[in-house]
């Protein structure tokens, strides 16, 4: 399919031809996703400090996580500390992409040009970690889902070499997934049509279906089957009465932490993902919606790439291993503190009966920090 077939002039060269077709780009109801029609300043501003926010939240989190010996060595926190490496590198291509995507910087056609509008003016920087980033989501939650359900399989298979596996597995998938938006870029002349070489309308609606059957429904089917097996666990667990009630009342509890904490991620994914695909989906459906230039589609897209910027605020907010280790990284004396308040604690409770109470609150805590960094 010629995309410009309907407004090249047979009469004009080839350099008049690039410029007449660049003049009438907005009257061609084909080319919604034409780089000429990108984003404005408001938008780069935006697009920037969210990419700014993005990378430095995810970069503070990959640096407490790895500055942490107990969060870096478990199998969930791995993927969560894959989830940010993610994160980080799509922010990075939010705030770069947006800010260097006009066709002025095509002087000439060539093997640059060629490169430059098929991976830069296409966004395939931005969208394929991003579609990376839902497919680790789903990965962690499985992941927890078969810790908590079917933990002989867990041990089984999530070890270290499974978990860098699946990495490979996301990211292959992920990079392959998106290859589409390549694929269907164009350079014609010095101009850049984005998302546009079908072989059929027929053919890219049904794609478009598809895309986000798997970038967006099926992920939020996983993710709320996962989760609400794993709520029914957790609840009956509370039911249950045990002999070692203390104890089982701390894994409970940093159970829950561990779940709410991923819960609300997927939450989160689900907010800033549901309004671009459901526009995505009503388009390829055939149902008018408007174009992608719309403010209802970038208001959509906006709050898409908002997800990047998420994650960070809640495990700041919400996880309890990453509050602790957040402390211990930048106030070295506050787990030194711990240490010495626990022994002076337990001298004096020998000495002196009344100060028990104390000695089991402090137990408790460093009880609550152990399963805690066995659990998650």
């Amino acid at each position: 399919m010629d995309t410009f077939s309907n407004v090249t002039d047979p009469g004009l060269n080839t350099s008049e031809n690039d410029e007449f077709i660049t003049e009438n780009l907005s009257v061609i109801p084909t080319l919604a996703f034409t780089s000429t029609s990108y984003t404005t300043y408001h938008e780069k501003v935006i697009f920037w400090i969210m990419g700014t926010v993005g990378f430095l939240g995810n970069s503070l989190v990959i640096f407490v996580f790895l500055g942490s010996p107990t969060l870096r060595h478990k199998i969930t926190n791995i993927l969560i500390l894959h989830q940010s490496v993610i994160d980080a590198v799509a922010s990075t291509f939010i705030a770069l992409n947006n800010g260097f995507d006009g066709m002025g910087w095509i002087k000439e056609p060539g093997h640059l040009a060629y490169y430059f509008c098929k991976l830069w003016l296409s966004k395939y920087l931005i969208w394929a970690p991003m579609v990376v980033s839902t497919f680790n989501l789903v990965a962690l939650t499985f992941e927890r889902y078969l810790g908590l359900i079917y933990p002989l399989l867990y041990k089984r298979y999530f070890t270290k070499k499974g978990v860098c596996v699946t990495i490979c597995i996301v990211w292959i998938t992920g990079l392959a997934f998106m290859s589409f938006s390549v694929l269907t870029t164009e350079l014609k002349g010095k101009v850049c049509s984005t998302w546009s070489e079908w072989p059929s309308q027929m053919f890219q609606n049904v794609f478009g279906v598809i895309i986000i059957v798997f970038d967006f429904i099926i992920p939020i089917c996983i993710m709320s089957f996962c989760y609400g097996r794993i709520t029914l666990m957790i609840h009956r667990e509370v039911r249950m009465p045990s002999a070692s009630q203390q104890r089982e009342k701390l894994m409970q509890k940093a159970r829950f932490n561990m779940i709410r904490t991923l819960l609300l991620v997927s939450i989160c994914f689900f907010i800033c993902f549901v309004w671009d695909s459901v526009y995505y989906l009503l388009y390829n459906l055939g149902i008018p919606v408007g174009s992608f230039t719309s403010p209802m589609y970038q208001f959509g897209v906006v709050v898409r790439f908002a997800n990047c910027c998420v994650n960070p605020f809640i495990y700041a907010l919400s996880f309890k291993a990453f509050q602790k280790s957040l402390k211990s990284a930048f106030f070295c004396g506050a787990k030194g503190s711990t240490g010495s308040q626990t022994i002076s604690e337990t001298r004096n409770s020998r000495a002196n009966p009344s100060t028990t109470v104390v000695s089991d609150q402090v137990a408790e805590t460093i009880a609550v920090t152990t399963i805690e960094s066995n659990q998650i």
